[in-house]
């Protein structure tokens, strides 16, 4: 994704911004509570759209020529920013950079796979599998019994983490490069 460098923030000034603004959220909620003495209250919410792949630039040309109304309306509603990609701009990576506001050196993922340097069998980068201790072998089939796990490897809190942590409630859907999921 080529962006331009001096119209974009950072991954990780993206999170701090989406932080601040969902704990601003949260304090204003607590403050307007208050205030009124109600147990409700308008919410402010915070929806971050990622798309993998997806260039800004070329999303701009569309929107500009009505090629895409939707977009248009989301962006005259809210706000839309460029988000510079990661070094390397790999899906893995530049997810992990978002997820957790850390470059690759800090979160551990720097491609789409790593290797055992023991054996040099590649494995996915952002998770590995361990085999169950026990199977019981049906047929061509091997069921698992006990044992067994798969482990996350992008080391590092999520953003999300630390917003529930401080009474932020945060729903997620198909986030990429968090398998298993955080809880």
């Amino acid at each position: 994704m080529s962006i331009d460098e001096t119209s974009g923030i950072s991954r990780r000034d993206f999170v701090k911004i989406t932080a601040a603004s969902a704990l601003g959220a949260l304090t204003n909620l607590k403050l307007l509570h208050a205030a009124s003495g109600k147990a409700g209250g308008k919410r402010k919410r915070v929806l971050v759209l990622g798309i993998d792949g997806m260039s800004p630039i070329l999303l701009r040309q569309y929107v500009a020529k009505g090629r895409m109304p939707n977009f248009a309306k989301l962006i005259k509603q809210g706000d839309f920013k460029h988000l510079r990609t990661s070094n390397p701009p790999q899906s893995p990576v530049a997810w992990s950079n978002f997820i957790t506001g850390m470059n690759p050196g800090a979160h551990g993922i720097y491609d789409f796979i790593h290797r055992d340097p023991q054996t040099l069998t590649p494995y996915l980068s952002t998770s590995r599998t361990i085999l169950p201790t026990a199977v019981l072998p049906l047929g061509n089939w091997k069921l698992p019994l006990w044992g067994g796990d798969v482990k996350l490897l992008r080391h590092g809190p999520a953003f999300w983490k630390i917003l529930s942590d401080r009474g932020v409630p945060c729903t997620l859907f198909k986030l990429p490069s968090n398998f298993p999921p955080v809880e």
